[in-house]
């Protein structure tokens, strides 16, 4: 199903072509992670072991919807090497700026060209995309995600991260429920969804997984207190012998 992004990205459009003029970036954090990257790659890695008992420790990864390219260039400081994926032009290029090293493309993220689909990545990362965090269809989100886990590399991991509705936000987004239920069919192994609030501002990190739901738990509750967004984690793993296959429509 095609959608029209540019309803959702319009602030956003105008944001980074002036940041990109300018060269003031502070603008894009209505949009944009522009701080504690590092934190929320450190809490990543945390859940990895936790539930996993792996270590994250650098390969190649793909951030979804990368922006001006701050995660990627935080994933590099993990001994990742990064490929950053982008709709809007001007951010690509303003990434590009800022990060000359970096490998950077223009593409809807929902058809990517095949100079990524020809790759495998130890992670992929989807941090606030919009086909995630805008857009209420399950099949549409199953077909997606099932995309995506061609591109792991075996016993690579996917980690998705967005906001739910709350403070002034109204927009539908994946279900994590259908998630969950639609990866226990492909035989997947995942965790969360876990937030990182308490973990973050509280001190609470640990790598011990009763820990982990602990803060998550305390986290949800001070998110529907505040009536505030927190970012929520949802982390899965491509099996060694995984066989992944799109959903078939006829059967949803």
């Amino acid at each position: 199903m095609k959608h029209n992004w540019s309803q959702f990205t319009h602030k956003s459009d105008r944001r980074y072509e002036d940041a990109l003029t300018t060269g003031e970036t502070e603008s894009l954090k209505t949009h944009n992670i522009l701080d504690d990257g590092q934190l929320e790659i450190e809490f990543i890695q945390d859940v990895i072991t936790a539930y996993f008992g792996n270590k994250l420790s650098g390969g190649a990864a793909l951030d979804i919807c990368c922006g001006a390219g701050y995660m990627s260039r935080c994933l590099r400081d993990f001994n990742f090497q990064t490929t950053g994926i982008e709709l809007n032009e001007h951010a690509v290029k303003l990434a590009q700026r800022l990060d000359p090293a970096g490998q950077y493309i223009v593409s809807d993220v929902t058809e990517l060209p095949t100079g990524v689909t020809s790759q495998r990545f130890d992670l992929i990362l989807i941090r606030e995309a919009h086909p995630l965090s805008r857009v209420a269809d399950e099949i549409f989100h199953k077909k997606l995600i099932s995309q995506y886990l061609e591109l792991l590399s075996p016993g690579g991991f996917m980690v998705i991260a967005h906001a739910r509705n709350g403070g002034g936000m109204s927009y539908p987004s994946i279900s994590y429920n259908m998630l969950g239920k639609f990866l226990k069919t492909k035989k997947l192994d995942y965790a969360g969804p876990l937030f990182m609030f308490c973990y973050k501002n509280l001190g609470m990190r640990s790598r011990n997984r009763l820990i982990l739901k602990l803060q998550s738990t305390l986290s949800y509750l001070i998110s529907r207190l505040t009536n505030q967004r927190f970012i929520e984690f949802f982390i899965l793993q491509r099996g060694k012998q995984s066989n992944i296959q799109p959903p078939n429509p006829q059967k949803q």
